[in-house]
């Protein structure tokens, strides 16, 4: 008869060689998404398998693990963007199934980070609404400020008009008083050498009587 013991994950830290430490658990960024957590494993002695989860167990989506090697040492990094649960409490698991070696780090996020979330979309938005406000502002400012320029332009041309047709105008009641004058001239010639020729005439008429 074969007494068969199965080997569970489980720490082994101080039993096992090359058990990896604890994860390092920190908070990278808050922004819009979220809030980005990572998870450092280091000098681990062969490649362990890296996750997140929530503290009740359940695996969450994550990015791929970014892993170097040092002279047969590996490091891991592993990066995933949280929203808010329950609980917001956050767990790494590290498993090095080699050696049944299994350990993890929890983290639990502040509710106020995921207010800070809200509050800088906020922001945003009211950011981005102000510039669109002003961009609108400008625009109009300079549509109107065409609009006056074109209306001064087309009340210089009419006055510019007004002032030719009375200048022309003008120009006409001249010559028309000075063909008035240049009429007068000529009539008064025509007398003048009407009652030249009378005058002539008396006299040839004297002359032949003397004769």
């Amino acid at each position: 008869m074969e007494l068969i013991v199965e080997r569970v994950l489980r720490n082994r830290i101080g039993l096992e060689k090359g058990a990896v430490q604890a994860p390092v658990l920190k908070i990278v960024v808050v922004s819009e998404a979220g809030v980005e957590l990572q998870c450092v494993v280091r000098g681990s002695s062969s490649k362990p398998s890296v996750e997140w989860q929530t503290c009740e167990g359940t695996s969450l989506n994550s990015e791929e693990p970014l892993v170097s090697e040092t002279r047969g040492r590996y490091d891991t990094t592993l990066l995933i963007t949280v929203t808010e649960t329950k609980t917001n409490c956050f767990r790494c698991v590290v498993k090095q199934e080699d050696i049944y070696h299994s350990i993890d780090t929890n983290i639990i996020v502040s509710e106020k980070l995921f207010e800070k979330k809200c509050s800088h979309s906020t922001v945003v938005l009211v950011g981005v609404a102000g510039f669109v406000i002003g961009v609108l502002n400008l625009v109009l400012y300079l549509m109107i400020k065409k609009l006056r320029s074109q209306r001064q332009n087309g009340n210089q041309r009419e006055n510019r008009d007004d002032s030719v047709k009375v200048n022309e105008m003008e120009m006409g009641h001249m010559n028309s008083d000075q063909n008035i004058g240049n009429g007068s001239t000529d009539t008064k010639n025509m007398r003048n050498g009407t009652v030249k020729t009378e005058e002539e005439t008396e006299e040839e008429t004297e002359k032949e009587t003397e004769e």
